[in-house]
């Protein structure tokens, strides 16, 4: 789509000049956005201490596998920028200001702006950062992206107050962003190595290209445009073309709400000039979060994907959903409305959050979608009667891949059940060689059988054969999931959702006569077992047509913080029916309210 704007038409025949938000000076715009709670924000900062970020926390990665002593002070950095920046922004009086430029000042002074975590995407990965080999990862672009907008938005105040910060932001934008992204080929998420992109493309670029659009320099603009339609028709080509995420629901809000905004700030730059809001594609794109919704701010949480919605999405949605003229998605963002303003690292999303609060409304009724099915990335959701189930195929490579294919989930009236455990608070072994013995990463802990004493292995060859969709029934052919050390032929899974509850059937085809499966659930619900019947907290039975052995374990979670708050609970539950079968077996599970 990009790629054939430009072969189409020509950068220098359309006027970039429309400013992506006013200045803070336009009073009659910001006036009517007044929020006296974001102003008590930026308050607490008036006499705030920003944080040093020393040498020790930045090599802790490297040294400990430990992430959270640089991102600590290094996010309490950027957050308390932004919100001194909303604040000024809504009041207006020039009291935040002095705090406004010292911090820009001590993000300016960062040898590289992104993380220690992702120092090693660079060719060069020295153990700290150096000025000669700038990285431009994630939060990299994003801060490129807050400074550039405080620019915008307060010019005037800033000068009037401390002119050569403003000629410093200028000099650090062009030595950190502008140079190293016209000038380098090299990182990953570009896409010019023949390795798919994932969310880091679009989520960096929409950032970088609010920089060229505040920054602009006649030439290296018309290249950073260039440069950024090409590298971004990677990712449009590489996303799916029924408009699923394969990272995580979560995690689309970086990914395809990312794609929008790009797509958005050229509209808006262009006065609607560049338009890309009628590709088929980008609607599809823009339907994901809403068919993934459960309810109660829940939301289906295959991958490292969050179990609950991201919050400030809502403006992001409605945005969406006003390009697109989608009634459907303005209703959503209404449903999941916040009253509490984000806080947040990245300015440009808690802007967007002032400027649209006060006109998503829900007085348009949302209308879930009964069921639905994501073909091509091999997700299903069925809804009725207070049952929710999702299901997942697709293939054990995915970005920010779990092994589960076949696995799936199950909710009733909006509250979980059978859960997919998530992702823990990330570390060094995540995103590494040894990520697969994280517990939460293997298939023996999601809704699904180990075969012949084996669980599925990692690896795009491990996939399901299968996926469909018809009346609440999602049919899944996964045996390829295993190796075939587990010397099964056939795999095949069928998820049945009835008024009374939901019924798993799964039939197993093997090459030896003697087999065994341990079929598991997992739940943060209390279990025990009574009468070869599993009792799941005070509502709900699973048991199954078969005499089996019931075994009921448990992982705790070692204090990791982002587990405990996802599921209210220190520990995971997994409930494990042991069965001897033949070469051919079938084995039915039936989960019900008491």
């Amino acid at each position: 789509m990009f790629l054939k704007w430009m072969k189409e038409n020509n950068f220098r025949d359309v006027n970039f000049d429309t400013p992506l938000m006013p200045k803070a000076c336009d009073r009659d715009f910001w006036d009517k956005r007044n929020n006296a709670q974001l102003i008590e924000r930026a308050e607490k900062y008036i006499d705030f201490s920003w944080p040093s970020i020393p040498v020790s926390t930045f090599i802790a990665f490297q040294r400990e596998g430990n992430r959270m002593k640089h991102e600590i002070p290094y996010f309490e950095r950027r957050k308390a920028l932004t919100s001194l920046v909303i604040g000024e922004i809504l009041e207006h009086k020039g009291r935040f200001i002095p705090q406004i430029v010292n911090g820009i000042y001590v993000i300016c002074e960062e040898t590289y702006w992104g993380l220690s975590a992702h120092i090693k995407f660079c060719d060069q990965t020295p153990l700290i950062p150096s000025p000669e080999f700038p990285n431009i990862d994630l939060f990299a672009a994003e801060t490129a992206a807050t400074l550039a907008l405080t620019y915008h938005l307060l010019y005037e105040e800033i000068k009037d107050y401390c002119s050569p910060i403003l000629e410093r932001i200028e000099y650090e934008l062009n030595n950190k962003t502008i140079k190293p992204y016209l000038n380098l080929k090299k990182f990953f998420w570009m896409g010019y190595h023949g390795r798919s992109v994932n969310n880091w493309n679009p989520w960096i670029i929409s950032n970088l290209l609010t920089v060229f659009l505040i920054i602009k320099k006649e030439e290296d603009f018309y290249a950073g445009l260039e440069k950024m339609f090409t590298e971004i028709n990677n990712y449009y080509v590489s996303a799916l073309d029924d408009g699923g995420c394969d990272e995580g629901a979560s995690y689309w809000v970086k990914a395809g709400g990312m794609l929008f905004n790009f797509c958005d700030n050229l509209y808006i730059a262009t006065n609607g000039r560049i338009n890309f809001f009628n590709d088929e594609k980008i609607k599809r794109i823009s339907e994901y979060i809403p068919n993934t919704y459960i309810g109660n701010g829940y939301i289906t949480n295959f991958a490292d994907g969050s179990v609950k919605v991201t919050r400030g999405i809502e403006s992001l949605i409605y945005r969406f959903g006003k390009r697109t003229s989608n009634k459907r998605l303005c209703a959503f963002a209404g449903l999941i409305k916040q009253n509490e303003t984000i806080e947040s690292s990245d300015l440009y999303t808690m802007l967007c959050d002032v400027i649209y609060k006060n006109e998503i409304s829900d007085t348009e009724k949302y209308n879930p979608l009964d069921e639905y099915i994501y073909p091509k990335l091999q997700v299903s959701f069925a809804n009725t009667d207070n049952w929710f189930y999702a299901a997942k195929g697709g293939h054990n490579s995915e970005s920010h891949n779990h092994n589960d294919i076949g696995s799936f989930i199950v909710y009733y009236n909006n509250s979980p059940v059978l859960i997919d455990p998530g992702c823990g608070t990330y570390t060094k072994q995540t995103f590494s060689e040894e990520r697969y013995k994280i517990w939460t990463m293997q298939s023996g802990w999601h809704n699904l059988p180990v075969v012949n004493k084996l669980e599925q292995y990692n690896g795009e060859e491990y996939r399901a054969t299968s996926f469909t969709l018809k009346n609440k029934t999602t049919n899944i052919s996964f045996a390829d999931a295993y190796p075939k050390e587990a010397k099964i032929l056939n795999l095949n899974r069928s998820i049945i959702q009835k008024n009374t509850g939901i019924e798993i059937t799964d039939k197993f085809e093997f090459e030896n006569l003697n087999n065994t499966v341990e079929e598991h659930f997992i739940t943060a619900l209390t279990t025990f077992v009574k009468e070869n019947r599993v009792y799941i907290g005070d509502e709900y039975i699973l048991e199954t047509n078969k005499d089996a052995e019931i075994v009921l374990d448990n992982v705790d979670f070692d204090g990791d913080k982002k587990l405990i708050k996802m599921w209210g609970s220190e520990k995971l539950n997994r409930i494990s029916f042991n069965f001897k079968t033949e070469k051919e077996s079938e084995i039915t599970f039936t989960l019900r309210r008491l």
